[in-house]
């Protein structure tokens, strides 16, 4: 670190700086150097990696000392130094269980994973064991060969990357005689939970007797799970309790009283059946000749889904499909509806085996729209100050008229009033306060919960 001496040294030759640093965020501070030094450079050594230190410097003169010029700095991080103690815990013809104690320095960041190697051939080359990513402090190493020299090393794995090594570790693997791999895996019977399979015994050496068959199933070949069976030498195993639709990939070992055998390999897919039904069926968008349906799928059926069919009735007609692209969307948008008029929508999910059942119905009502427009706008009778016009109801759009709102214009139409009048369902109106002599115009409209319709042509007359 370094510093620039400072421009006033306050009338008297500063004779030292004071450089203090800080693990704790400045809760507590050490000093960094040696007193009476006035360089304005400084190294500081022996700090741990990966680690964020604050500094501060401070000049020093024969009246004292000045305010503090602060910093930060954070230390590069590094590997990992090497496991601690690698050693063999235990061994068999085709495992060996390793264990070690964590590095002394984990270089300034956390240990993520362990990375385990080994060598069959004295350690000209090196592979590594296969695992799940962890910190635990040992691991058993499968499918060794027996009668076997192996070596095992060990590094740490921190965000800076691969650690130093240990050194090698040699295991040898026990010699005793094993069967042979089974043969000629077969499936003799598959269904949508289950799977009937057989295989061949392998060819034994004399003295060798097969007591058990031990069969795992995987849906990725790196994680296996043991098919819970009865102890015997019988070699054909029905396994039940499976997923639908779904590849497994199998391995048949052998167990001989010598043993164990090498893995027999093989797979099957169970069959897929129809989806499961639709659920939690909602509404968006409601309008008066639309809506957005949604819902929720269920279980694929082992099948990918291709397709959601929705069907509808109401308004007077039976069940139908809506058309509709073919699409795996969650929603769908129903137009050219009739307004105000209660439908009934149900869903089903389509794979590769056929459609699942029909969801539960959901009823909606579309929204009603504003009424029609009021016709046949006539004059009934006419005074020199009132006159008496009728019309014809419109449709309703759905939800009840309830008023009418008639506008009158002198002017040809350049400007409208409303008559006002209490709320009513009449089609006639006696309209009164008029000028004699005078040109009027007149229309209505109809008014219901939605809103009020277009205004009518205009009615035409002259008081007298």
């Amino acid at each position: 670190m370094s510093w620039v001496a400072p421009v006033d040294n306050g009338g008297s030759p500063i004779t030292n700086y004071s450089v203090e640093i800080s693990t704790d965020a400045g809760v507590s501070w050490v000093s960094a150097k040696p007193a009476d030094s006035i360089s304005t450079q400084l190294s500081v050594q022996g700090k741990s990696p990966g680690v964020t230190y604050l500094l501060r410097v401070s000049s020093v003169n024969s009246v004292g000392t000045s305010t503090y010029l602060t910093g930060s700095a954070t230390t590069l991080l590094a590997a990992a130094s090497a496991p601690i103690g690698l050693a063999l815990k235990s061994v068999t013809n085709t495992t060996a269980t390793l264990g070690w104690s964590m590095p002394f320095s984990n270089g300034g960041s956390q240990i993520t994973n362990y990375v385990v190697e080994v060598s069959a051939d004295s350690g000209a080359s090196w592979s590594v064991v296969p695992h799940n990513t962890t910190t635990t402090l040992g691991i058993v190493v499968q499918s060794l060969l027996p009668a076997k020299s192996y070596l095992f090393r060990v590094s740490a794995v921190t965000s800076f990357g691969i650690g130093l090594t240990t050194s090698s570790l040699t295991v040898e693997t026990p010699a005793i005689p094993e069967p042979t791999v089974p043969s000629e895996f077969k499936v003799t019977s598959v269904k949508t939970t289950g799977v009937a399979i057989s295989w061949k015994a392998p060819t034994l050496q004399s003295g060798i007797r097969i007591t058990n068959y031990l069969v795992d199933l995987s849906l990725d070949g790196q994680t296996w799970v043991p098919v819970p069976k009865k102890v015997s030498p019988s070699t054909s195993l029905s396994i039940s309790n499976l997923s639908v639709g779904t590849n497994y990939q199998v391995r048949v070992l052998a167990v001989a009283n010598s043993g164990l055998s090498g893995y027999l390999l093989g797979s099957f897919t169970t069959l897929a059946t129809i989806p499961a039904v639709p659920s939690a069926l909602s509404v968006t968008n409601n309008s008066a000749n639309s809506f957005t349906l949604h819902w929720v799928p269920g279980f694929n059926g082992g099948a990918n889904v291709t397709n959601f069919v929705v069907e509808i009735n109401g308004g007077g007609y039976a069940w139908a499909t809506v058309p509709h692209e073919k699409s795996t969307s969650q929603s769908l948008e129903i137009t050219n509806l009739l307004p105000a008029v209660k439908y009934s929508v149900r869903v089903k999910a389509v794979n590769s085996v056929g459609a699942s059942k029909v969801s539960p119905t959901l009823n909606v009502t579309t929204l009603p729209t504003t009424p029609g427009i009021p016709a046949l706008l006539s004059l009934k009778s006419a005074s020199s100050t009132a006159a008496s016009i009728t019309w014809k109801a419109p449709t309703t759009g759905g939800a009840k008229i309830s008023d009418y709102e008639v506008k009158y214009s002198s002017d040809e139409g350049q400007t409208w009033t409303v008559y006002i009048k209490p709320a009513s369902t009449a089609t006639s109106l006696s309209i009164k306060g008029l000028k004699t002599k005078t040109n009027y115009w007149f229309t209505v409209a109809a008014r219901n919960s939605a809103g009020l319709s277009a205004v009518s042509s205009p009615l035409v007359i002259t008081t007298p």
